[in-house]
């Protein structure tokens, strides 16, 4: 097989095993993969005596610098990306303004598909337009607008 498609093959598993892990490490090593397939497609060699050469060498010393050099920099291209405006998660409704709504003779307001119970439900009636300022456990604390 050709070493091309062997390097890209390893890639592919590699980012299919990222989906079922929590950390980026295989992220790191199909990019490593991936940059050795490229080099693949563009520089050809000798395929015959490819394991018992040099360039199979170099190829997997490639893979593991390349891996490594993008482990070392995920964390600051993450935090660049996040930083860029990028809120994720209950924070992203901190500042919003929701209407007051009943469920359960509950009054609520509806984040991301979830009823959120407000922390001080007796100062406010149903429609009332209310700023999220914070959640605090399973409710959330808001305030009129």
């Amino acid at each position: 097989m050709d070493p091309f498609y062997s390097w890209l093959i390893l890639a592919i598993i590699l980012v299919v095993l990222e989906i079922f892990s929590v950390t980026f490490f295989m992220l790191c090593a199909a990019v490593g993969a991936l940059f050795v397939a490229v080099g693949w497609a563009i520089f050809d060699a000798d395929l015959e005596t490819y394991f018992l050469s040099v360039r199979f060498g170099w190829d997997c010393l490639i893979f593991t610098v390349t891996s490594i050099i993008f482990m070392l920099f995920l964390p600051k291209l993450l935090e660049n990306l996040k930083s860029d405006g990028g809120v994720v998660g209950l924070d992203a409704a901190i500042g919003e303004e929701f209407e007051v709504e009943s469920r359960s003779k509950n009054l609520v307001i509806i984040f991301q598909g979830q009823a959120w119970n407000l922390l001080d439900a007796k100062k406010f009636k149903l429609g009332n337009k209310v700023k999220v300022l914070a959640f605090e456990g399973s409710k959330v604390k808001v305030e009129l607008v």
